[in-house]
């Protein structure tokens, strides 16, 4: 099987692409595929963006209550909220 050599990477179809997906939804993506917390740090340098950009995409997630946000040290980690 080396049909992937070359090829176009196999997208699944219930995920959109990621140029698709709105900045807060790229966040949440991120957060969750990094299992469920991640310095806000980490964002910056992986979706390539702003600090700027980042922390306003941050707070409006945080407003929404679909993440939390803590201070460690002088970190900001991001979490997604507990379900229960």
């Amino acid at each position: 099987g080396g049909e992937e050599a070359g090829g176009e990477p196999t997208e699944t179809p219930t995920e959109p692409p990621e140029e698709l997906l709105s900045p807060e939804e790229r966040v949440l993506r991120f957060v969750e595929e990094s299992g469920g917390r991640v310095k806000q740090q980490d964002v910056v340098s992986t979706l390539d963006w702003t600090e700027a950009k980042t922390s306003q995409v941050v707070g409006e997630l945080r407003e929404n209550d679909e993440i939390e946000v803590f201070r460690i040290g002088r970190e900001n980690v991001l979490a997604l909220p507990d379900e229960e």
